[in-house]
């Protein structure tokens, strides 16, 4: 897991084809998916925001959370996008927690996440799941009542 930076322009920016070599020469673009252009640098994602800006083909910039190994959930499409290489989850609307406990206890409170699940993923031995911030009180809730332990991670310093 790592971070970048999706710069959305407007779907017209396909129509204008001047502008694909000035958002993509000398920057450290990941990849570009539909109108999304995904770059590893946030300076260099600010600059192509203000390009964007002034040719009036902005549409937002959004943190990434950067993935190459997981699963989808059913609340996935709302929340990210996959490229040619990656999977990209909005950084600022998810949270992330590790969930523990006895097998057959950990394996309910896994059925109960799945449905606001976002992605699931592995790092370091251990399983991550992904839900939008707003159901960090009900995750919670899921993980006392199976009599598991629930981990919050905090992106920013993944």
């Amino acid at each position: 897991m790592h971070f970048a930076y999706g710069v959305e322009a407007t779907p017209l920016i396909s129509d204008i084809q001047e502008f694909v070599p000035l958002l993509t020469s000398n920057l450290k673009l990941i990849e570009a998916v539909d109108s999304f252009y995904i770059y590893e640098d946030e300076h260099d994602a600010i600059n192509v925001m203000s390009l964007l800006k002034e040719a009036e083909l902005f549409e937002t910039l959004h943190p990434l959370i950067v993935l190459d190994n997981g699963s989808t959930g059913e609340c996935f499409f709302d929340n990210g996008f996959k490229g040619q290489t990656w999977t990209y989850l909005y950084k600022d609307i998810l949270t992330a927690f590790l969930l523990t406990g006895k097998c057959e206890q950990l394996e309910m409170a896994k059925i109960q996440v799945d449905e606001q699940l976002v992605y699931k993923t592995s790092m370091e031995g251990s399983e991550v799941f992904f839900v939008e911030k707003q159901f960090s009180t009900l995750v919670e809730g899921i993980a006392a009542a199976y009599n598991c332990k629930l981990s919050f991670l905090d992106l920013d310093k993944c």
